[in-house]
């Protein structure tokens, strides 16, 4: 499983495994911890975009389209509601990394 850097507005860099399931791509390993510290919720919407060899960056969307900037994102998360599992993402993007 190849790793990857997920960068969020925090600017920390999130390891992250990308697992292929069945042709997709999904984040899996680590992915938890990314969605804690950018606050994602399961109505939002991210852009993922390569900006380096393994490295990910994230820009989070309210469903309107309008960009949610970290400080208006929720900080407390529910523990009785998981965080969203493995994000799909389409393509061959991790091939020649």
């Amino acid at each position: 499983m190849p790793v990857v850097n997920l960068v969020g507005d925090n600017s920390l860099p999130y390891p992250v495994n990308v697992t292929d399931v069945g042709g997709r791509l999904y984040f899996t390993n680590g992915w938890e911890q990314f969605v804690l510290a950018e606050r994602i919720q399961p109505d939002d919407v991210g852009l993922f975009i390569v900006t380096a060899p393994r490295k990910i960056c994230m820009r989070l969307y309210y469903r309107s389209g309008l960009e949610k900037p970290l400080s208006a994102r929720v900080v407390g998360v529910d523990p009785d509601v998981p965080p969203p599992s493995g994000t799909n993402i389409y393509g061959n993007i991790f091939l020649n990394m």
